[in-house]
């Protein structure tokens, strides 16, 4: 994020490419709940509460979700017992 001289910030990737000031299918000036009613977004008055209710974390199927999602993006087989 580098500040620029109209008192706004132009945005970057690590690499220093420019990151676009308006995100491909946003519609400047556009009512935000009807793009995301058109984009299929259910958004209410529950949607940031939290679900989680004080268990501990699995940790074991916590890393099998993660190793099962890295080998499916790579194209590994993945093979259970």
């Amino acid at each position: 994020m580098h500040p620029v001289g109209d008192g706004g910030f132009r945005f970057a990737r690590p690499d220093g490419t420019a990151i676009d000031p308006l995100p491909t299918g946003v519609t400047a000036g556009a009512d935000i709940c009807d793009q995301n009613r058109d984009a299929g977004l259910v958004i209410d008055a529950t949607t940031g509460e939290s679900k989680w209710l004080g268990e501990t974390m699995d940790l074991d199927l916590a890393v099998f979700g993660a190793w099962q999602a890295d080998h499916r993006r790579t194209g590994h087989a993945v093979q259970t017992q």
